[in-house]
């Protein structure tokens, strides 16, 4: 293949850059059979593979026949199969190789670790001081501040790819006071309460108290 330069590549399309990939990804070439793997599973969305240079014996690599770089630019069908494919991989790997444990991860970026251009799981057979020191995750401490203000970042742009809409905080008035309903008694009627408010027999403190209100 001729060497393709820096500016062809910026003139080409996303197909174009696509199909490029696809012709110089070793992953590509396996599921094509081009390149020989060792097959642990196949069907007709992915191929599980061991790994030609395991983290411990047994590490699958379990990639979609589609090329894809990264998981954003994954179907939601074919990352649902993937997932559903790595639960039962991780089950025979305890049970056949007396793992005590998995590492199912993705390297999705560079930054993140990813090598090579393809999408892939990452199922790694653990086991108690198996020497694996990668996994063990540095815990940084982060301001309340900071965190409030990643998760309003985060959630904002979550809830955008998800359709949620932002709930709105119901706005608090000021109850309207009933009002009052005037109502004129004359002074019979009002001696006529009394009388009927009046408890029989002696007086008390309680009786006398309502006469002044």
């Amino acid at each position: 293949m001729a060497e393709i330069t820096k500016e062809q590549i910026e003139k080409m399309s996303p197909e174009e850059l696509k199909e490029l990939q696809k012709q110089q990804c070793i992953f590509c070439q396996i599921i094509s059979g081009k390149v020989a793997s060792r097959k642990v599973y196949e069907d007709e969305t992915c191929l599980a593979i061991l790994d030609i240079n395991p983290a411990n014996p047994g590490h699958v690599l379990l990639i979609p026949k589609e090329h894809q770089s990264i998981m954003p630019l994954m179907q939601e069908k074919d990352i649902s199969h993937l997932f559903k494919i790595a639960k039962k991989i991780s089950a025979s790997q305890i049970r056949t190789l007396q793992a005590e444990g998995t590492n199912i991860f993705i390297a999705n970026g560079a930054a993140a670790g990813q090598k090579a251009s393809h999408f892939m799981i990452h199922l790694i057979p653990r086991k108690q001081n198996d020497g694996i020191t990668a996994m063990t995750l540095p815990k940084n401490d982060i301001s309340k501040e900071d965190q409030d203000k990643l998760l309003k970042t985060v959630k904002k742009k979550v809830d955008e790819r998800f359709g949620i809409k932002e709930k709105q905080e119901p706005i608090m008035t000021d109850r309207p006071k009933p009002e009052q309903v005037k109502t004129e008694v004359d002074q019979d009627e009002k001696n006529d309460l009394k009388e009927e408010t009046k408890p029989k027999g002696k007086f008390n403190l309680d009786y006398i108290s309502k006469l002044f209100k």
